[in-house]
């Protein structure tokens, strides 16, 4: 990210007359970055940004046909996207870039009745205005799962949970990313308390609380009130103003959509009967928490199996209730061969809500499931540790079943024979497993074989 900051202030240092100087020395900052020079010529060919469709070839073309307002717009949004995403983005990275997208073409519109020559300015500022919560989205640790999906399925005390788990809010973390990197000066005067009450740093703040309170729906009553408060300010109609945020969502789509990135436009709120929360609810599962009572009830009752001949469908049943219930893991499957031979068969399982159904049978081949089948191993996989392991991986049963994320893998056994095997992971979240619930599994598979030793 400091990357943007380099290029904002070669940008400022450039003047806003459109010469032949000015445009040369743009785009010579501009194809610094080939990564960059592409993604710019890109969009400015779509039809958003080139409606005429007249081939845009060069940077300075594109300067020349659009603007060196636009070009800076486009430059920020597509460094912002490109520094951000890396592989496999996450959900709540989508969300977060829809937002300040969202944000940001709404606070630039809204400028344009307190100063409409600086509508660049305030759009860059809206757009970095959640830079900190972006920064930490871009994250793929168990901190940035957990703290996703307790927001998103919580629609109040959002500040609390945020300050709670990391101990600095998310406009707190922008701030101080901001004057580190020598961000925008708007974006600096936004977190100002004068920001509240006037100037372009209120354009800023308006277009981000109109950005989420139309992720509720479009019937959000706090949408009325701030469409109220923005009438009051731009001293604009009630009417006008409605219509105007109506059609910045619709701009917002346009925008998002010549980035290529489709999943981004889908999360702009347009008004339908399901708000933006509903559909990430619907694509995120909450964050299963360990349950130590329920862990320690299905403790005793495989322990107290050792007492007499166990009964296999009781002994599954209190398994995957002490892993599932107990241990808070999300996919957690029983797999049986009861006789020698023959595949494995997936007698019993628990998986969470959205989660993908594990397969029906496993063949004998040489991959993670044999291999605790043939050393009676309890195995915690992806992790450094198992580094040594990592060809158990590569057979497509095993990438099938596991998607390549962690997974814990062992065995059930007889005095006779090993009959089956035990496969856990939260894939659904793609949350990594914790010490705990590896100690849990363990402690569930000794306890079970115990049982079926008698």
């Amino acid at each position: 990210m400091p990357a943007i900051s380099s290029v904002l202030h070669e940008f400022e240092s450039l003047t806003d007359h459109q010469d032949l100087a000015t445009i040369q020395q743009m785009a010579d900052v501009i194809m610094k970055d080939a990564s960059l020079t592409a993604s710019l010529l890109k969009a400015a060919n779509t039809v958003y940004y080139n409606p005429s469709k007249t081939p845009i070839n060069t940077v300075s073309r594109a300067i020349v046909l659009l603007g060196l307002k636009a070009v800076k717009m486009l430059c920020v949004s597509v460094m912002v996207i490109e520094q951000l995403m890396g592989e496999n983005p996450p959900d709540r990275l989508y969300y977060c870039l829809a937002l300040s997208f969202h944000a940001a073409v709404q606070a630039k519109n809204i400028s344009t009745h307190v100063n409409s020559r600086k509508q660049e300015e305030v759009f860059i500022a809206a757009l970095l205005y959640n830079l900190g919560e972006l920064c930490f989205w871009a994250l793929k640790d168990r901190v940035s799962i957990k703290l996703y999906s307790q927001l998103i399925h919580q629609t109040e005390g959002a500040e609390d949970i945020i300050t709670k788990e990391l101990g600095v809010s998310f406009s707190e973390l922008t701030e101080g990313l901001a004057k580190s990197w020598g961000l925008s000066e708007l974006l600096n005067q936004s977190f100002a308390p004068a920001a509240r009450v006037g100037g372009l740093g209120r354009c800023v703040i308006l277009g981000n609380k109109v950005s989420r309170a139309a992720m509720e729906g479009w019937d959000n009553p706090v949408l009325a009130k701030l469409l109220a408060e923005i009438s009051v300010f731009t001293k604009a109609e009630p009417q006008e103003i409605e219509d105007m945020v109506l059609k910045n969502a619709e701009e917002a789509m346009h925008v998002v959509g010549s980035f290529g990135v489709d999943k981004l436009v889908e999360l702009i709120p347009v008004p339908d009967n399901q708000s933006i929360r509903e559909k990430l609810q619907e694509r995120c599962a909450p964050v299963r928490e360990m349950d130590q009572e329920m862990f320690k009830e299905q403790l005793d009752r495989l322990t107290a199996m050792q007492e007499h001949t166990v009964d296999l469908n009781k002994l599954a049943e209190a398994l995957l209730a002490a892993l599932h219930q107990g241990a808070g893991i999300e996919r957690v499957g029983v797999f049986l061969q009861l006789r020698e031979q023959q595949p494995l068969m997936l007698h019993f399982s628990q998986l969470a809500d959205n989660a993908e159904e594990l397969p029906a049978t496993l063949k004998r081949i040489d991959d993670l499931f044999d291999y605790v089948m043939r050393y009676r191993e309890t195995l915690w996989l992806g992790i450094p540790g198992s580094v040594g392991l990592r060809d158990l991986y590569n057979s497509e049963q095993a990438k099938a079943v596991t998607g390549g994320k962690q997974c814990f893998c062992g065995v059930l056994y007889t005095a006779r024979r090993v009959i089956g095997v035990v496969y856990a992971d939260n894939r659904v979240s793609n949350m990594g497993l914790e010490p705990i619930q590896y100690q849990s599994f363990q402690e569930v598979l000794r306890r079970s074989n115990r049982a079926l030793a008698i």
